[in-house]
C-alpha cells in the first residue's frame, strides 16, 4: 500500500492524542481526510502514471477516463485539467455514464469551460452515455430511473427512454 502525505502526518498524531486522558481538542492545519481525498489521489495518480509512461515511451496512447455515475463530470474534468498540466498535447478519450440524460447539456457546457474538445460521432474525444449498468430490460430500466428520481427528489422526464446498453469497445 502507498502512504499518502496527509495520512502519514495525521495517524501518528492521532495515536498520541488518543493516549492522553482526558483527550485534548486537536486542531490541525491539514484538511480532514474524507472519501473525496482518496478519489483525488486515484484520479490525479492515474494522470501522473500516464504522464510518466508517456515520457518513457514515444507512443500515441490515449489517456482514457471512464466515469460511471458521472453527474456533472467532476472527476472527468479534474482528470482533464491535470492532464493539460502534465501532458498538454496528449490524446484523450472520456466516457461519462449517468442515468439522467438531462445532464448532457450541462456536461457539454462544463466540457467547454474546461477546454475539452467535443465533436459528435464515434471519434469524439468525449462521450456521454445516458443509461444503466447491468440493465435487464425496459421495465427494469424504467424502475431504476423512477427510483433514482424519487430517492434524489428530482424532477425531469421520468418517461424518457434511456439509451440502450452499450459496451466500452464501442465507446473507446
Amino acid at each position: 500500500p502507498q502512504a499518502h502525505a496527509l495520512r502519514v502526518r495525521q495517524c501518528p498524531i492521532y495515536d498520541e492524542v488518543a493516549k492522553m486522558k482526558p483527550p485534548p481538542q486537536l486542531h490541525l492545519r491539514w484538511p480532514v481526510i474524507s472519501e473525496e481525498y482518496f478519489e483525488y489521489v486515484d484520479v490525479l495518480g492515474a494522470v501522473s502514471e500516464y504522464a510518466e509512461g508517456m515520457s518513457k515511451a514515444a507512443t500515441g496512447r490515449k489517456f482514457v477516463f471512464v466515469e460511471i455515475g458521472a453527474g456533472y463530470g467532476h472527476w472527468t474534468f479534474t482528470a482533464h485539467r491535470a492532464l493539460l498540466q502534465k501532458v498538454p498535447e496528449a490524446p484523450y478519450k472520456y466516457v461519462m455514464v449517468d442515468v439522467l440524460g438531462d445532464l448532457r447539456s450541462e456536461i457539454m457546457n462544463m466540457a467547454e469551460l474546461n477546454g475539452v474538445r467535443t465533436t459528435t460521432g464515434p471519434d469524439s474525444p468525449m462521450h456521454f452515455h445516458c443509461g444503466y449498468i447491468g440493465a435487464q430490460g425496459a421495465g427494469f430500466e424504467r424502475g431504476q430511473r423512477n427510483d433514482y428520481f424519487r430517492l434524489w427528489g428530482l424532477q425531469g422526464k421520468k418517461n424518457e427512454t434511456p439509451s440502450p446498453p452499450i459496451d466500452l469497445k464501442t465507446l473507446l
